[in-house]
């Protein structure tokens, strides 16, 4: 599918959406590499909340926890509610059995649906 993809977005390649929605079809499809590549091309032409979040989702997939938590908390500063967020960074740190890191990231998602 994600070939499929590449062949339309040739058409759009300076599309931010189309290249951020595409990196997410790459990391679906089980190619976080290609997936960065992508979401970063995206975010140099407009920060978003859910770009960083899906660029520390295709850093986490990569093993790359200390780069997945930036991005996740880039997310943050641009839109400090946005819940998946914590819920990406106790992922983060429960993927390296940082228990207490873990609590603390889901605990904010927890006050605010309170």
């Amino acid at each position: 599918m994600s070939a499929q993809c590449d062949a339309i977005l040739s058409a759009t390649r300076s599309h931010p959406g189309a290249n951020h929605l595409l990196g997410v079809i790459h990391l679906l499809d089980g190619d976080p590499i290609k997936a960065e590549s992508l979401i970063q091309v995206s975010l140099s032409k407009i920060k978003s909340a859910a770009g960083e979040s899906d660029l520390g989702l295709a850093l986490k997939a990569q093993k790359r926890y200390a780069d997945a938590e930036n991005a996740q908390r880039r997310a943050l500063a641009i839109d400090p509610g946005f819940a998946i967020v914590h819920h990406n960074l106790a992922r983060i740190h429960d993927e390296q059995n940082h228990v207490a890191d873990a609590e603390n990231g889901v605990s904010p998602c927890h006050r605010a649906r309170s």
